[in-house]
């Protein structure tokens, strides 16, 4: 995140996670910039320094077995000042 390597704390992040039973829970992992940056460096690059993300996770549990999948949605605001002419945005999938 931002503030680590910029000493610029402008991220807020947040979870939750609600239990429908034993075996199955969902997850929902939010965090984005609430100011425009224009620093960068290796570990944090300019666009990602300005996104907004936003998990979902599904985990199924039925020990010894566990299966979770989810949607990762990013976001960048359209930001001509870090070269964002248009907003940028990208959805995937994955199962781990």
């Amino acid at each position: 995140m931002e503030g680590f390597y910029s000493n610029r704390y402008t991220w807020l992040t947040g979870s939750a996670t609600y239990t429908l039973d034993s075996a199955n829970k969902f997850t929902l992992v939010a965090g984005g910039n609430y100011a425009h940056t224009t620093k960068s460096t290796l570990a944090t690059p300019l666009f990602q320094n300005n996104e907004t993300i936003l998990n979902l996770i599904y985990i199924h549990n039925s020990a010894p077995w566990a299966f979770a999948t989810g949607f990762q949605f990013t976001r960048v605001p359209a930001a001509p000042s870090i070269g964002a002419l248009t907003q940028l945005r990208r959805l995937v999938e994955g199962c781990w």
